[in-house]
């Protein structure tokens, strides 16, 4: 069962209009009279046939584990009926494919892993964040056994989504396996991903550690010789030199050693997440590719609004949408800093969003199509020198971004970026104008909508979509980054709701909404439902949508997002 193929499922598509706007998703384990259900939807979902005596294991919880999701708020008859799943199985880390790669005793042959088999939501479920809350129960279980050292996956090469997922939840792509996947009589590159817990964590490879030492002691030779030859020449200093290379070799050996053993943690250690963004977002723009005026000054000036609360101006604001992003913060872990002491009232700091930077690449120096090698390296050079910054990549219509998963049920991207000379990885929003790839999927309600109810269309409040479209997509962005920074569900402070299943075991399943932007996404006010926008305000003189006012009195339409105290998606109007 190692080599089962899977399928991401967090892609766009019709929604179903029977289907809750705000679904209350539930976790709990699999029971066998969910076996008729799952058998359904693996015939939906995966191009090959899974044998009967698979999902008899699976239903009894045969040598597999496994997690459903329900919709609670779906009709009695349906409330427990599966709509997504997540399989997996034990592995003990000796006999495993990866056991060169997991930091372990040897000597305790209990030592496992857990490998995930099979993934899967319903069409009609995804892009509510539901693969990757299955996949985090999962992480959540394996991190609370002991004995577990990691939780590991295949997933096919060209699946670009699922590649994107994985790396915003902290998986770490180790190998690449060719010809791992047979399907239809053909062969198909894999990924090996792996999720370190429990001190688990990937070594330095001997190669590498010899070549380190190797490097040194020429660099420790060659410096010595070169100083000696350079301030004398004759015999007699020929052999103070022959003297000194030995020296050097001598105390270069034993350097070697000692950096060797002070290097070690660094190179055993896990990457950490970085830090909840309390205080300041600095915002480092590139605009990759051509934009128009009207472009740059709208997104400028969705920035400035976003802190714009004064009392003068009219109602409601982008500013009152932004405070429900500040809100995020009373969950975090941290949140005793922000206790006052008078009232021993938990208060959500302020975060601050400004630009500190702008950088234009109008020739487009890495191209037109976007793949995820150059993707990074547009980060990098949001980047540049600075030190403490949010890169955010603006991706003109001119760029194809196909490659990096845009347009195939994500628009925006939110994810964690592996930077040259950085321990930690950094998080990055990459938006793109949607006009001439894919408007029907990220235009909307500016341009028809390609799927699922058509309803109206708006005009832009610019009067231009692709600087309305880019407002709408980076906001998204920073709403998911500023409430999950390391996009990661675990910074938070969980509600918890416990269940055990026929006394086995206990599972924890998470009430958290990640991504609660995206969790609201096509919901622009109240009354919302699928093909219909909501409520929102259209200007008599410009024919332009909007539901929010900005700095000198301008109309954004923004995105709602979710309110962990309602529990609703919150809208400006």
């Amino acid at each position: 069962m190692s080599r089962f193929p899977r399928r991401f499922i967090d892609d766009s598509s019709m929604e179903d209009p029977r289907i809750s706007l705000c679904p209350s998703i539930h976790y709990r384990p699999i029971k066998p009279n969910d076996l008729d259900r799952l058998e359904q939807i693996h015939r939906d979902i995966f191009p090959i046939k899974y044998e009967s005596e698979f999902f008899q294991s699976v239903v009894n919880g045969v040598d597999i584990i496994s997690w459903a999701a329900v919709d609670r708020s779906r009709p009695d008859d349906h409330s427990d009926e599966l709509i997504g799943f997540v399989t997996a199985k034990f592995v003990l880390a000796k006999d495993s494919e990866i056991d060169d790669l997991v930091h372990y005793d040897s000597s305790k042959g209990e030592e496992t892993l857990i490998y995930i088999l099979t993934l899967g939501v319903v069409e009609t479920y995804r892009n509510c964040g539901i693969a990757r809350s299955l996949i985090s129960e999962v992480i959540k279980y394996a991190s609370g056994l002991s004995v577990c050292r990691g939780v590991y996956l295949h997933v096919i090469a060209h699946n670009n989504a699922a590649i994107c997922l994985y790396k915003r939840l902290m998986f770490r792509c180790v190998r690449r396996l060719h010809g791992f996947y047979l399907i239809k009589r053909q062969h198909f590159d894999a990924f090996l991903f792996v999720y370190f817990i429990n001190g688990s964590r990937t070594p330095c490879s001997p190669l590498q550690v010899a070549i380190f030492i190797v490097n040194y002691m020429k660099s420790g030779i060659k410096s010595v010789a070169s100083k000696l030859v350079n301030e004398e020449k004759g015999q007699k200093n020929r052999k103070k030199f022959l003297h000194a290379v030995a020296m050097a070799s001598s105390s270069s050996s034993s350097l070697s050693v000692t950096i060797f053993l002070l290097l070690a943690p660094l190179c055993f250690s896990r990457e950490l997440p970085s830090q909840i963004p309390n205080g300041t977002l600095d915002l480092s723009l590139l605009w990759y590719g051509q934009f128009t005026p009207i472009q740059k000054g709208r997104v400028q000036d969705f920035i400035e609004s976003v802190n714009f609360d004064a009392k003068e101006g009219l109602d409601p604001k982008v500013s009152a949408w932004w405070k429900v992003v500040e809100s995020y913060q009373e969950r975090f872990e941290v949140k005793d800093i922000y206790r006052q002491k008078k009232s021993n009232r938990t208060v959500a700091p302020r975060i601050k969003v400004k630009v500190v930077r702008s950088y234009v690449d109008e020739k487009m120096k890495y191209g037109k199509e976007l793949t995820i090698g150059n993707a990074e390296k547009l980060v990098e050079t949001a980047i540049g020198n600075m030190s403490k910054v949010v890169p955010v990549v603006l991706l003109s219509a001119q760029v194809k971004a196909h490659g990096v998963g845009f347009c195939d049920g994500t628009c925006q991207h939110n994810a964690l970026a592996k930077i040259k000379g950085q321990k930690e990885p950094r998080p990055y929003i990459m938006v793109s104008n949607p006009e001439d790839e894919c408007p029907g999927e990220c235009a909307w309600p500016f341009h028809t909508a390609d799927k699922g109810p058509r309803g109206m269309t708006y005009q832009p409040p610019s009067g231009e979509v692709g600087a309305d479209a880019l407002v709408i997509q980076l906001a998204t962005g920073l709403a998911d980054l500023a409430t999950n920074p390391t996009l990661t569900e675990f910074l938070f402070k969980s509600e918890t709701t416990p269940y055990n299943d026929d006394g086995k075991r206990n599972h924890v399943s998470s009430i958290y909404i990640a991504d609660p932007a995206t969790k609201c996404t096509r919901v622009f006010g109240s009354g919302a439902f699928p093909g219909f926008t909501g409520r929102i305000r259209v200007d008599p003189v410009t024919g332009g949508a909007f539901n929010s006012h900005g700095i000198n009195h301008l109309k954004f339409l923004i995105p709602s997002i979710w309110d962990p105290k309602t529990k609703s998606c919150w809208t400006p109007m």
